[in-house]
């Protein structure tokens, strides 16, 4: 089975704001071939091919597969260099945030790259994957705000037809890969005219990747996207995460360095911690009917923020206002800091734009946090921001006034 974008669709659906325009052409029928090939049956125990494990959602979904019994095997596939391997990276990854796995009996890391033909794999162990798999996870990627759409295109949205292919051989398997709310902000045309923050190369890739999906799934193909908000510390990682790597982090740094925080109304924050998440995923992931779009979402709301913080609640356009002015280029910072003060001016204009609540809203109304997120959190939304702020030094110094 070979699956291809015709003449570049995917282009032309970002040109005019239309997912109709993505197109797809399969070399086979798809009915036929997901017929004939063989699957699991009820009840066996599942061999899962993880990919990303060593990013920090990756590694939530780690450790939550192995905990399961109904897990038979969990193969990840890692990027390795002479110095350093697969495990390597998962090892380093899981020592920076302070977590553990339950057992690694069931585990097996192999060192290759799933955007290379074959996954850069001696045939024999390809061949072996082809066979054995009954469920495909990825969580591999990276993000980036500062690249073009043709940055992402092989590695998010050209290994997404690859990937399903390999669903489509030998063993019918069922695909599942981490989107991202970020591909939501298009809610209309002018939304894809949009340079900036919001409106990257990265956030149309996902955007793509989503309505791909979509298309696989109306054809018969079980896959599943999940559309991830900012993924938070956990439990297991002492409710450490990336920190300041975050654009959700940023805009709170910024906050706390004005005492303040805008009204967000009706447009709460979309968050969810990453062991919430790696449950949703592979609760999903082994149901016998997955949902072929799943919102892993609970919101935190501007108000809540300003209590646990003692921060001014003010409305969007104030705050936004005195954010200007305070980050503002001087000529006394040509003494005291150029560069600081030019990475400050850069990044408020680009986190806080004048058109960041239409972003808030087009990302809440397609979502639907009820239906998604298990009712018995450990912590409500606010004080897991505010957990994961005592637990990130940069933020701690800068929101002291957390509780």
């Amino acid at each position: 089975m070979k699956i291809s974008l015709v003449k570049k669709s995917d282009y032309l659906a970002l040109l005019f704001g239309d997912p109709k325009r993505l197109r797809l052409r399969f070399s086979d029928d798809i009915h036929e071939v997901s017929a004939r090939l063989p699957r699991a049956r009820d009840g066996e125990p599942r061999t899962v091919l993880l990919l990303g494990a060593n990013g920090f959602v990756g590694m939530h979904i780690l450790r939550e597969l192995l905990k399961r019994d109904d897990i038979g095997k969990v193969i990840t596939i890692t990027r390795s260099t002479s110095k350093v391997t697969g495990i390597d990276r998962i090892r380093d990854c899981l020592r920076r945030y302070d977590m553990s796995l339950p057992s690694s009996e069931r585990l097996e890391v192999l060192d290759g790259s799933f955007t290379e033909p074959q996954m850069s794999l001696a045939p024999s162990s390809y061949q072996r994957l082809r066979s054995s798999v009954d469920v495909l996870i990825n969580a591999a990627g990276s993000t980036n705000h500062a690249y073009q759409y043709s940055y992402f295109r092989k590695e998010g949205v050209l290994s997404t037809l690859r990937l399903v292919e390999f669903c489509l051989e030998d063993r019918l398997k069922s695909y599942h890969c981490m989107g991202s709310m970020g591909g939501e902000v298009y809610s209309r045309y002018r939304d894809f005219l949009r340079l900036g923050f919001f409106h990257c190369g990265y956030s149309r890739m996902k955007w793509v990747n989503k309505h791909l999906v979509a298309r696989f799934f109306q054809e018969g193909i079980p896959a599943s996207i999940y559309l991830t908000p900012f993924v938070l510390g956990s439990q297991y990682t002492g409710y450490k995460d990336p920190g300041l790597q975050y654009s959700f982090w940023q805009m709170l740094y910024y906050a706390g360095r004005m005492g303040m925080i805008w009204d967000c109304g009706d447009r709460p924050m979309p968050i969810v911690s990453g062991d919430v998440l790696a449950k949703i995923v592979i609760d999903n992931a082994l149901s016998t009917s997955p949902k072929n779009v799943v919102h892993p979402t609970c919101y935190v709301s501007s108000l809540d923020l300003a209590k646990n913080f003692g921060w001014q609640h003010v409305p969007w356009k104030r705050f936004r206002r005195e954010l200007f002015k305070r980050f503002s280029l001087r000529a006394s910072d040509v003494f005291s800091g150029l560069k600081g003060a030019i990475k400050n001016l850069l990044y408020t204009r680009a986190l806080f734009p004048s058109y960041l609540p239409h972003v808030l809203d087009s990302v809440n109304l397609r979502s639907v946090a009820s239906e998604d997120v298990p009712p018995n959190l450990a912590l409500t939304p606010a004080e897991l921001v505010s957990v994961c702020a005592q637990n990130n030094y940069m933020l701690k110094r800068t929101l002291r006034g957390a509780s």
